[in-house]
């Protein structure tokens, strides 16, 4: 078989024809005298190919002066002296881009002969300025959408049902919080106390979401601070921290503290600077709101009982106010904070229907959009799941969509929002595809669900072990006379509620120690269970 050539590269081809200087006396000269010389055929050439012919001389002045005239023509025009142009190597150089040798100009002067050549027209005076005409003559619907979003609320270009939306928004707080003058007074008066008296003290505030807790004490703040102004309390500073805001609890000291000094440290430096501050006794007396506090739980709970203990410090005034879901978290975590509390403790309860319904009215008192029945129809249904004031609104705000849906429909300029349009607004609201997984599972997987429902109301925290959920389940089994499941049963409905991804899984060495945490919202799970009785 013949082998393949290989082909050389421009490199090795070089190396092989380039004389070396021990090839034989005079080779790399002769090769080096042959190289200049090419090269010198390729200068004559390019000089032979650029120089212009005796002919295209005559033809290129032709072309100058035509070029000329022009100018002066539109230097007439625009009233440009005729010293601007200086000869007619200027005009080569100008217009034609030949390199002509000429003395060179300064900047000034070239700016002085720009401004000279454009001619001087006033524009029109306009409202609108060029960036407004072309959003006014091209708009798209998301800009309007924008535009819209930017009225005032009074104004009468909005419709009854945009105006109602932005009623029932849920950023949109009320002036007065109604069902709630209690929780507001118990609140004021603690802090009112330990303004007047100069000392330190801890309020525990707890309930399921959406029962108005850090609304009614932003409320009490804000009164607070009246006062201030009004010069009845002396003044003060207020702290709000979120723990969701955090990513591990001990950072909660450097948000605290940054809020306090505006400077940013570290969370170990955070409780040192801190606890030193307790060292002397301080000028003025702090608030400080520790929102979602179940989430600073650790296995020492160090940062809990810090927290509970920094207003009891020697020249402490601190005044906390803690909010969390779990009615009995103090008493779970540590017994000196539940020691440390004391009888400072504050309990929302669930809205009912009809603490539902004047919500609603109060904030619909102006605009008649709903019958009567719509609003108590969907407080009822809300009020039967969780008493989440929240849902209610978001419920009320669709159904004013499908009844604004309807009216265009029908071409009615007004459609009240009736009962069907709420029903119609509860199950969009309730018809997620983990819902219908939820609704079509078995019984025995709506139980595991139950269990872990009851020990979300009894810790407020959306997740548990793997023991404790299977120990609630056959205590849930054996209410409702029906045989209990093995450990390995429990476990398959369990991973076949992890498949379908309702809850999920903290991997572990041991299976039954790993945690379960719900992958859906509390309210939605009982909304399934409660409509399946």
């Amino acid at each position: 078989m013949s082998t393949p050539i290989k082909q050389e590269t421009s490199r090795q081809y070089q190396f092989r024809n380039t004389p070396s200087r021990n090839t034989g006396e005079g080779a790399y000269d002769k090769y080096f005298k042959n190289a200049v010389k090419i090269k010198q055929e390729s200068i004559n050439l390019r000089k032979s190919l650029f120089t212009p012919k005796p002919d295209e001389e005559v033809s290129l002045k032709k072309v100058i002066k035509k070029q000329m005239n022009s100018i002066k023509q539109v230097d007439t025009n625009y009233n440009v002296n005729e010293d601007s142009i200086s000869s007619d190597e200027d005009a080569m150089s100008i217009d034609m881009e030949i390199p002509v040798s000429k003395p060179r100009r300064s900047v000034a002067a070239i700016k002085r002969e720009s401004l000279a050549r454009t001619p001087s027209v006033k524009k029109p005076k306009s409202a609108l300025s060029r960036r407004s005409t072309f959003s006014a003559a091209k708009s798209t619907p998301s800009m309007q959408q924008r535009a819209a979003s930017r009225i005032d609320q009074t104004s009468d270009a909005l419709s009854i049902y945009e105006k109602a939306r932005i009623k029932l928004h849920v950023a949109n707080t009320p002036d007065c919080l109604p069902c709630r003058d209690k929780q507001f007074s118990d609140i004021y008066n603690f802090i009112e106390t330990n303004l007047r008296n100069q000392t330190g003290g801890c309020m525990y505030v707890c309930g399921v979401p959406g029962t108005g807790k850090t609304l009614t004490t932003r409320q009490v703040i804000l009164c607070l601070k009246e006062g201030v102004t009004d010069k009845i309390f002396a003044p003060f500073k207020f702290i709000e921290v979120n723990a969701f805001q955090v990513t591990e609890p001990h950072q909660i000291y450097k948000l605290i503290y940054k809020e306090l000094t505006n400077e940013n440290v570290s969370a170990e430096n955070a409780v040192s600077l801190l606890e030193k501050k307790f060292e002397h006794k301080s000028s003025e007396p702090i608030v400080l709101l520790v929102d979602e506090l179940d989430m600073l739980c650790t296995k020492k709970q160090d940062v809990l009982y810090n927290l509970f203990d920094w207003p009891y410090k020697k020249n402490s005034k601190w005044i906390v106010v803690a909010i969390a879901n779990a009615m009995n978290l103090p008493e779970q975590v540590m017994s000196k904070i539940s020691s440390r509390l004391g009888l400072s403790r504050l309990i929302f309860q669930p809205y009912t229907h009809g603490e539902l319904e004047e919500i609603v009215r109060l904030r619909l008192q102006e605009l008649n959009v709903f019958e009567s029945d719509a609003i108590l129809y969907a407080a009822r249904k809300v009020a039967a799941v969780s008493g989440d004031a929240r849902r209610a609104l978001e419920i009320c705000r669709r159904a004013t969509e499908l009844a604004e849906r309807d009216g265009l429909k029908k071409n009615k300029t007004h459609n009240l929002v009736t009962i069907s349009h709420v029903d119609q607004a509860v199950k969009q609201m309730f018809s997620s595809a983990k819902i219908t997984l939820l609704t079509n599972s078995s019984k025995m997987e709506k139980l595991f669900m139950k269990a872990v429902t009851l020990l979300y109301q009894k810790s407020g925290m959306e997740e548990a072990s793997l023991n404790r959920i299977m120990e609630t389940h056959n205590f849930l089994c054996r209410s409702e006379n029906i045989q209990p499941l093995n450990r390995t049963q429990l476990l398959n409905v369990c991973c076949s509620l992890a498949a379908t991804k309702i809850i999920l899984l903290e991997p572990c060495k041991n299976i039954y120690l790993q945690r379960v945490r719900c992958n859906m919202s509390i309210d939605d799970i009982e909304y399934v269970l409660n409509d399946n009785k």
